[in-house]
């Protein structure tokens, strides 16, 4: 399993004029909501990805309780390279990237 790594994200859509990225400090520690501004809803990712985050109270890191409970999305799915991370980006999806330290 390869490690998805914002630098190598970043690398590849540098030339993506309208590409987001935003860094969150939650609780648990920070995260990264990447995403193309003209194929997505920045109110729906803002109600459902961003809201939920910061107010999740846990400071324990679980991804299958974030994927199940907190994000509140229809379609979620846990990626593990980087070439399905950039197509699902470029095809109007977000991308989470959670910084795990330790």
């Amino acid at each position: 399993m390869s490690r998805i790594m914002l630098e190598d994200i970043k690398k590849v859509l540098a030339n993506v004029f309208d590409v987001q990225y935003r860094e969150l400090d939650c609780r648990f520690g920070k995260v990264h909501i990447i995403f193309v501004l003209s194929t997505c809803d920045t109110k729906r990712i803002s109600d459902s990805i961003i809201r939920p985050l910061m107010l999740f109270e846990s400071r324990s890191f679980n991804i299958e309780n974030i994927m199940n409970k907190v994000i509140q999305t229809d379609n979620i799915r846990q990626l593990n390279d980087i070439d399905c991370a950039i197509e699902a980006i470029l095809n109007g999806n977000v991308v989470v990237l959670f910084m795990q330290t330790g």
